[in-house]
């Protein structure tokens, strides 16, 4: 992302807000080049910076609210959010990809690959999964309805532990603080929470 600064009316959790946070650049309210023009000058970021206080005034959503918290986070961060990344993309659709490309890549992710389900399913059968050089797994980021309950256990038990989690996972990992998929429901999880119970034997 070429800019420096991002300058936003009202935040939204769209690709381009997404992508400031995750380069670490300023993130402000219009208030900064009204000032600036006043002032004849640039005036101070830090007071027109995006944050929980300024969305609350407003009014905002707590998804946004919770997501601007992102901004000074990231901006003073010493290493962008996804720079030890490596994902494998199972998204509903091919603009959707390239979007989510675009976030991870702006948070320093170097290894992107994007994947349907039954191509992660059988490159573990073949044993052919990608590992990275430094010997960390990757994990999957998935749009909710891209894997089935049989797809979902079979990549359990087949690829060696790796993780499919939702593609928020993007967004929580830009506003908290050592942000991790342990305390993330993974899709895996989420699915077995939604199982039906077995019916009981006195039933």
């Amino acid at each position: 992302m070429a800019c420096t600064h991002f300058i936003v009316q009202k935040p939204m959790q769209t690709e381009s807000l997404l992508c400031a946070i995750a380069a670490g650049k300023w993130v402000l309210a219009p208030s900064f080049l009204e000032e600036s023009i006043e002032a004849r000058a640039f005036v101070p970021e830090a007071p027109h910076e995006w944050n929980e206080a300024r969305a609350a005034r407003m009014g905002l959503g707590r998804t946004v609210t919770a997501l601007v918290r992102g901004c000074r986070l990231q901006r003073t961060a010493a290493e962008r959010p996804f720079a030890k990344w490596d994902v494998f993309l199972c998204c509903a659709s091919e603009s959707r990809c390239q979007s989510f490309s675009h976030v991870l890549r702006c948070g320093g992710c170097k290894y992107i690959e994007p994947r349907r389900p039954y191509e992660l399913l059988e490159d573990c059968r073949l044993l052919q999964l990608y590992k990275s050089d430094e010997g960390e797994n990757p994990f999957v980021l998935a749009d909710d309805n891209m894997w089935d309950q049989e797809g979902l256990d079979e990549f359990a038990e087949i690829s060696g532990g790796l993780q499919v989690l939702k593609l928020d996972y993007i967004s929580k990992c830009l506003y908290t603080e050592n942000g991790s998929s342990e305390d993330y429901r993974s899709l895996q999880n989420l699915a077995i929470r939604k199982r039906p119970r077995s019916p009981s034997a006195d039933s």
